[in-house]
């Protein structure tokens, strides 16, 4: 079992669907410092997974890059994933993703839902 952190960031809910660097290294910090960070991927893993495959020494930084976070599985292409999406996301302070832009508005989601 995974001890909660404590933190300045305590009773704050992230969403993080990002890949590879740049998004888990900003939820990792988050969940660092108390945040209750959910990292969701699609059902294969996140890209950077896929590298283990060829340099098995990147899962150390994996797991380094998503300590103190929950996660799940999820496709955001399929109706059921895009439910239980938006209910994670309708319950969130905080949504990180590195998606080139317009790949939400191709799923189906719309702007004003996940920035306000």
């Amino acid at each position: 079992m995974v001890k909660e952190m404590v933190g300045a960031l305590k009773g704050l809910i992230v969403i993080d669907t990002s890949q590879f660097l740049s998004g888990p290294w900003c939820s990792t910090f988050l969940a660092d410092m108390g945040a209750k960070v959910i990292k969701i991927e699609p059902k294969v893993g996140e890209a950077m997974r896929l590298y283990t495959y060829i340099n098995r020494n990147l899962e150390a930084m994996l797991s380094m890059l998503h300590r103190n976070k929950k996660g799940m599985t999820l496709d955001l292409r399929l109706d059921k994933g895009q439910e239980i999406f938006k209910k994670l996301i309708a319950n969130a302070d905080v949504y990180v993703d590195n998606f080139t832009p317009g790949i939400l508005e191709n799923l189906g989601y719309q702007n004003s839902w996940y920035y306000h």
